[in-house]
């Protein structure tokens, strides 16, 4: 059976006792797991992960950070720690182990009340800097990428390389680039630039010319497509 717990922080509490192996959905998250007494450090995951059965007699008890708060628990880039799972010692050092190791044995026996506040005093202390509550605030908006670096005053490769350390993964591709694929990929793949174009329109913040570069795509595609419908229909 599984069970979690959403605390204030951010983060969420959970149990798994007498589960079968299942397959999780990629979340973006990193959990640090407590198992047959020995905790595992699960990286950001980017794609679906299969689990294994839970022991007879012992419950797996985890504590999920949310996105980008991670980092500042384990000080480690959480790039290289995605879609991995390695023991905590190989991630921290021997004494700030044994301080999380204990931290989780204590979580784990307060678990079964499951009182937030509490869970709160016992997990370890996460924070995400303000930048990344920026990224993560603009993220869910739908914000284009050239918006938020404006904002932080960052080069694109400053971004790039602070999200990837900060959250375990990278960003989309700039928003700059969407209206040159949607144009090209229109005159050249018909089928995929209209996908793309369809995608470049749906993002804010492009300007004129970036749109013309879109509909020009579109109208090559479209053009394509007319002419080959031609073509069934007179043979």
């Amino acid at each position: 059976m599984y069970e979690q717990v959403h605390l204030p922080s951010g983060a969420v509490a959970w149990t798994s006792a007498g589960s079968p192996a299942t397959t999780l959905a990629a979340d973006g998250c990193v959990d640090l797991i407590l198992r047959h007494d020995v905790v595992l450090v699960a990286g950001p995951s980017t794609r679906w992960l299969t689990t294994t059965a839970d022991a007879s007699n012992l419950p797996t008890v985890g504590l999920r950070f949310s996105p980008g708060s991670a980092a500042s628990v384990l000080g480690t880039d959480l790039g290289a720690l995605r879609d991995t799972a390695v023991a905590l010692e190989q991630v921290v050092s021997r004494p700030r182990a044994l301080q999380l190791m204990a931290q989780m044995r204590d979580l784990a026996g307060q678990l079964p009340d499951r009182d937030p506040q509490r869970l709160v005093e016992l997990a370890p202390r996460s924070t995400s800097p303000e930048w990344a509550q920026l990224v993560l605030a603009a993220a869910r908006k739908g914000s284009p990428v050239s918006e938020v670096r404006s904002e932080l005053g960052w080069s694109e490769s400053t971004l790039r390389r602070s999200v990837l350390a900060q959250f375990g993964f990278g960003i989309p591709v700039d928003d700059s680039w969407l209206p040159f694929w949607a144009f090209l990929s229109g005159v050249l793949v018909p089928v995929i630039g209209l996908v793309v174009a369809v995608v470049a329109l749906r993002r804010r913040g492009m300007g004129t010319v970036a749109q013309g570069l879109v509909w020009v795509g579109v109208a090559a595609a479209l053009a394509h497509v007319v002419a080959a419908l031609v073509v069934v229909l007179l043979h």
